[in-house]
């Protein structure tokens, strides 16, 4: 019986002080149907000249940009022709049998359509990055291990979605649901997929046999990034949510704001204006997300 065929898709900015690590690690799986298209968003670093030196089976696809990760991804995504692609970081590690795993996992029932990698620190491997995340209350995405101790998420599960840091999507859910939402530049594109993709009936499911290790955010920077971040979460509610979901995202980010102006009037260097900036954002990205939010139900 064939393998299904996968692509693996890795966005890089100036990442060249990772990608040894990462492409190494790839190129040495279990599992050998595959590729690997690397999407480079105009870096100015080597790493284009670096990869096709040293690994010249991956293909590149240069930009002319910065598209950020959901866009980059998205041109990587387009490019395959695969049965399942993964989405990976270039700032990661992989085990020998990440890939397989991953694949097993998905064959198992033509209802999964995501399956998320176990993903620890890289720099200490015995600390959880992710491990899936659940939605709570229609609004608040609860990733469950972030931070804590290597052991107590060692099962296989469905959950509600996985971090796209390393993630498997089979390419038939993508036909049905769409790529990634390019308004997102980075952040939150991976909780949108999921939630989209299971308000279409899609299992996501968490594979912890499955081991990346993540540097996590090391090629990302900058206050104006975190602050759109902020912003991009309304975004998300407001399409795949309805007002409960809504109005407890407001709720937060009004007791963000509120701290955050406490804390500076104690001298603290705490900004409320990024809560402030979401919550002025709240109408008009309610009205945007209005036709997104009548394809699943919701008013």
């Amino acid at each position: 019986m064939n393998k299904p065929k996968v692509s693996i898709i890795i966005v890089n900015w100036n990442g060249r002080h990772y990608l040894d690590t990462c492409l190494s690690s790839v190129l040495n799986q279990t599992y050998s149907n595959f590729e690997i298209i690397m999407v480079d968003n105009a870096s100015v670093d080597g790493s284009v000249e670096c990869v096709q030196k040293k690994y010249p089976s991956v293909k590149i696809i240069q930009t002319n940009e910065n598209l950020g990760f959901a866009r980059g991804c998205n041109v990587g995504m387009r490019a395959s022709n695969a049965d399942y692609i993964v989405a990976l970081s270039n700032d990661t590690q992989v085990v020998l049998n990440w890939l397989e795993e991953l694949v097993k996992v998905a064959e198992t029932d033509e209802k999964i359509g995501i399956c998320g990698s176990k993903l620890l620190l890289m720099d200490t491997p015995d600390i959880y990055n992710s491990a899936g995340f659940f939605i709570i209350w229609n609004s608040f995405i609860y990733d469950r291990a972030p931070g804590k101790k290597v052991g107590k998420y060692e099962k296989l599960e469905q959950v509600d979605g996985v971090c796209a840091a390393s993630a498997l999507f089979r390419k038939k859910m993508l036909d049905e649901i769409g790529l990634l939402d390019e308004r997102l530049f980075f952040g939150h594109d991976d909780i949108d997929l999921c939630w989209r993709a299971k308000h279409a009936g899609w299992k996501a499911m968490y594979v912890p046999s499955s081991v990346c290790y993540h540097k996590m955010l090391g090629s990302v920077k900058g206050k104006k990034l975190h602050d759109q971040f902020i912003v991009d979460a309304i975004w998300v509610i407001s399409k795949n949510s309805n007002l409960l979901g809504l109005a407890g995202i407001a709720v937060y980010y009004f007791t963000g704001m509120i701290k955050a102006i406490v804390w500076k009037s104690f001298g603290k260097d705490k900004d409320y204006k990024p809560f402030w900036n979401a919550l002025k954002a709240i109408p008009d990205e309610w009205k945007k997300g209005k036709p997104y939010r009548k394809r699943v139900g919701s008013p």
